[in-house]
């Protein structure tokens, strides 16, 4: 508020959570204080919430995405909406040494390694997508090794038939 830190908040994510997901994670929790914040007695009702992500920016604005993050986040902003504050989405640079960024990014990395429960598990459909074509790659790898160990062991038993 004014420049001054206000609230610092880390959570722990799943190893295989995408920076998608961080990302609206990051909003949703950020959103879910500020209703907290709604039962504090003179409390300015204007927030803004800045990330370095703009694909995550797009989504949020794109009716047509939908995921359980995204909607949760619409409908926090709707439950904010109704109680009157005004929330401001933005967009800035990363890694370009701006303070609240520089944070945020030692906030996570601590969040990485530290124990302490997980609030966010749920596997991209990415992941899912990548390892069935490994898989498929995998097989398909290991019938053209098959098929050709076979037909090398039939051209060397017909050389022995032969000889």
């Amino acid at each position: 508020m004014n420049g001054k830190l206000v609230h610092q908040l880390m959570f722990k994510l799943h190893g295989h959570c995408s920076n998608n997901q961080a990302e609206q994670i990051g909003i949703l929790k950020t959103l879910e204080k500020l209703e907290e914040l709604q039962e504090e007695k003179d409390n300015d009702k204007r927030a803004a919430l800045y990330t370095d992500s703009k694909i995550t920016l797009a989504v949020l604005q794109n009716k047509f995405k939908r995921n359980r993050l995204l909607e949760l986040i619409r409908n926090r902003l709707i439950t904010l909406g109704h109680l009157k504050w005004i929330v401001h989405f933005g967009w800035f640079k990363g890694q370009a040494g701006i303070e609240g960024n520089e944070l945020v990014d030692r906030l996570a990395k601590g969040a990485a390694v530290e124990d302490g429960p997980v609030v966010y598990d749920k596997i991209p459909k990415e992941v899912f997508v990548t390892r069935e074509k490994d898989h498929g790659l995998q097989m398909w790898e290991q019938q053209w090794m098959d098929m050709r160990k076979r037909a090398v062991t039939k051209a060397f038993s017909r050389q022995g038939e032969r000889g």
